[in-house]
């Protein structure tokens, strides 16, 4: 994995602690993100409204579509991303999943926000899903 490309598809500078350095990874020209729908509940007293959200398709609707996924690329999505991408893509290209971490185990370090992981979600999901993870 060492050899791969990471990219950003979060639309957000990206801060990873990587041996002992924090580095940060701009995001790139695209950005991947999932189709949200609200449907009002109530509002609050305040006058807020509450609404229960739905997660649908991602965009873009492919992952041949994103920068180096011919060349194999890795990608730094949010986890309702990477969850989308498990729900979306990975019954059509199984193992697409693998190519999406999400940051983990994060701190505060300063006004930024450094992650000292990456989650591999394909890989839980995958065994949550199958029951191996109760």
């Amino acid at each position: 994995m060492r050899d791969r490309k990471l990219i950003n598809l979060t639309g957000h500078p990206l801060h990873l602690l990587a041996q002992g350095q924090v580095i940060s990874i701009e995001p790139a020209e695209v950005t991947l993100r999932v189709k949200q729908r609200h449907t009002p509940l109530a509002v609050t007293p305040q006058g807020i409204p509450i609404v229960a959200l739905e997660f649908g398709e991602l965009d873009p609707n492919s992952p041949e579509e994103l920068p180096g996924w011919h060349e194999g690329a890795i990608y730094v999505v949010s986890l309702v991303t990477a969850l989308a991408v498990m729900d979306n893509w990975e019954p059509l290209l199984p193992g697409c999943a693998d190519r999406f971490f999400t940051p983990a185990s994060t701190v505060r370090s300063g006004s930024a926000v450094v992650a000292r992981a990456l989650a591999a979600v394909g890989e839980t999901e995958r065994r949550r899903r199958k029951g191996g993870d109760k």
